[in-house]
């Protein structure tokens, strides 16, 4: 069994990244060969497209880089009552459409293990979902997304409820979220000489997706997996605007 699900995670990420791509490419701008950024110390995977589809970025007066980047990075999971601390993997995939907005594919997996549960007893989290953000003025912007989560549970975890007389099925849920900020102060800092300017945006965010069901109490984590659903206000550095 954790053979098929090594399988369906690799299936998975391999289609969400192919889908990704021809989803941000256009017709006309062929990619071609890939590159390692290690210059600028990001180590990521850089896809480069014709030079030509470079536009002007009027703000700064430099050209823009249209490049679809792909970004290794990490998921965690903390601070969920009854589920134990889990890191996972996680993709990123960006293209930056014009001077003012990029368009973000992200995929991740979570092992997500209970406190109360048996060894060996895991409910694989799968996400995959676009994001959109606009620069619309030099101090605000806003950001709407929409994502997918899966659940599967693995037979050791649907065979430990089973054993209390109750069932967890696997179940798909969709997410959506929108935010607006507006940045409030700038925080200089000195760094070996230079200073370094880092804006602080003030964010309002609301995101909504209904709970996933486990059919059965799982100790502290109770019968379902909730996620921060609502209105949230916070205040965030931005250290790029892509």
């Amino acid at each position: 069994m954790s053979l098929m699900i090594a399988a369906f995670s690799r299936r998975f990420f391999l289609f969400a990244s192919a889908f990704a791509l021809l989803f941000s490419c256009t017709g006309s701008l062929p990619v071609q060969a890939s590159q390692r950024n290690v210059a600028a110390g990001t180590d990521e995977v850089v896809l480069s497209t014709n030079a030509g589809s470079f536009t002007q970025d009027s703000s700064t007066g430099k050209a823009l880089d249209k490049r679809i980047k792909i970004r290794p990075s990490l998921s965690f999971l903390f601070n969920k009552k009854g589920i134990k601390k889990t890191v996972g993997p996680r993709v990123i995939i960006s293209k930056i459409l014009d001077a003012k907005s990029v368009l973000r594919f992200s995929a991740d997996y979570l092992p997500v293990k209970f406190n109360s549960a048996a060894p060996g007893c895991v409910l694989n989290q799968y996400s995959a979902g676009f994001s959109f953000k606009n620069n619309f003025r030099r101090d605000m912007y806003y950001d709407a997304g929409v994502s997918s989560i899966f659940f599967r549970p693995d037979e050791n975890l649907k065979n430990f409820i089973a054993r209390s007389g109750a069932a967890i099925e696997a179940k798909n849920l969709n997410m959506i979220s929108a935010a607006i900020a507006k940045k409030v102060f700038v925080l200089s800092l000195g760094f070996r000489g230079k200073k370094i300017k880092v804006p602080f945006f003030l964010r309002v965010s609301y995101s909504y997706s209904p709970s996933y069901q486990y059919g059965s109490q799982l100790g502290e984590a109770g019968t379902e997996y909730k996620f921060r659903n609502g209105f949230k206000i916070s205040l965030r550095p931005v250290l790029k605007k892509f």
